[in-house]
């Protein structure tokens, strides 16, 4: 199940960071803009984890078998709360253990060669496979 961990968190999670900023406004743009011009979106993760209602159920189904929580952020909440990794190119996808730091296990250009959402799942897993995540 995903749940939403904060950053006081003690616990080791995945995050998901979108190259897209929180908003309803921005939602609505992005929306209109992965419907009309998909090759220009900016957040290559939003289009192969989103469709038009919602995130996709195989995404949803994989995230909900990680053996950590998965959270999610935004571009300018990720600035805010981590400002010392604001130079990350984004999307990402991020191992946090408030231990040992932020590891990345899909930085933004790995997510934008992935050429569906499957084989983002598979480029995923097997950078998850060489990790030690629990």
């Amino acid at each position: 199940m995903m749940t939403q961990p904060t950053n006081n968190t003690i616990d080791p999670f995945l995050l998901i960071v979108y190259n897209a900023d929180r908003g309803f406004f921005n939602a609505v743009s992005a929306s209109t803009h992965k419907l009309f011009s998909p090759n220009t979106y900016t957040c290559a993760l939003c289009q192969h984890t989103f469709g038009i209602t919602g995130m996709l159920q195989p995404w949803k189904e994989y995230l909900d078998m990680q053996p950590v929580p998965v959270s999610f952020t935004h571009r300018n909440d990720f600035h805010k709360d981590y400002p010392e990794h604001a130079s990350l190119t984004l999307p990402a996808i991020l191992f946090v253990n408030p231990e040992r730091g932020i590891t990345p296990v899909l930085e933004a250009k790995s997510v934008r060669n992935a050429k569906n959402l499957s084989h983002l799942i598979s480029l995923m897993e097997e950078r998850l496979n060489g990790m030690e995540i629990e």
